[in-house]
């Protein structure tokens, strides 16, 4: 039966490093499964692959609208991808939750950073996600600009706790990647 973990985490707590490791530095998770022999499928944070491809130095209002559109529309599509996998990895690791991508929209939102939109229904994450690894704490500050926002430590307590909200008994805790990693593994082993 194929495992789910989602990795969920404001900016900078590890969760891309922990799965994917650092070439010759660091083995990540996905290897260290695939080394006790099983089938493994990650799924990166789509969030990631499209910030960077807005312009650097102009990441106004439109293309941050744009941007939240589709990383939304990007995470509903996942959602179907996940649902047509069936059992054939024994592992999939989620580089980020369907649910905190909604909750950046709306802190984007609520800074004026982008316009209002609506967000799709969440078909399936709650039931979906075997186990929900929060990484509570960023482990260096966000210098990436448009990112610095999130350094805000109301933002991350309020942003940790709707994660153990929505996906309540599914969540466990974690400080970050680099304080908490061999936990982590063993902890996903065992599921």
């Amino acid at each position: 039966m194929t495992k789910i973990v989602a990795f969920a985490g404001v900016p900078n707590t590890g969760k891309t490093t922990l799965i994917q490791g650092v070439p010759n530095k660091i083995v990540g998770l996905q290897k260290h499964l695939e080394f006790q022999g099983c089938k493994v499928k990650v799924l990166k944070e789509f969030a990631r692959m499209f910030f960077f491809m807005l312009p650097h130095n102009n990441k106004n209002y439109s293309d941050m609208t744009a941007f939240q559109k589709m990383v939304h529309a990007s995470e509903i599509a996942r959602l179907g991808e996940l649902q047509s996998l069936g059992n054939y990895y024994d592992f999939i690791l989620i580089d980020r939750t369907f649910y905190e991508n909604q909750l950046f929209a709306e802190f984007n939102m609520d800074k004026g950073l982008c316009e209002q939109f609506e967000f799709f229904e969440d078909p399936c994450s709650k039931d979906i996600y075997d186990q929900v690894i929060l990484l509570t704490e960023p482990i260096k500050d966000n210098t990436t600009e448009g990112l610095k926002h999130y350094n805000d430590r109301e933002f991350v307590d309020d942003f940790n706790q709707q994660v153990r909200w929505y996906y309540k008994n599914k969540v466990t805790d974690y400080s970050n990647a680099k304080e908490d990693r061999i936990a982590i593994f063993e902890q996903v082993i065992s599921l």
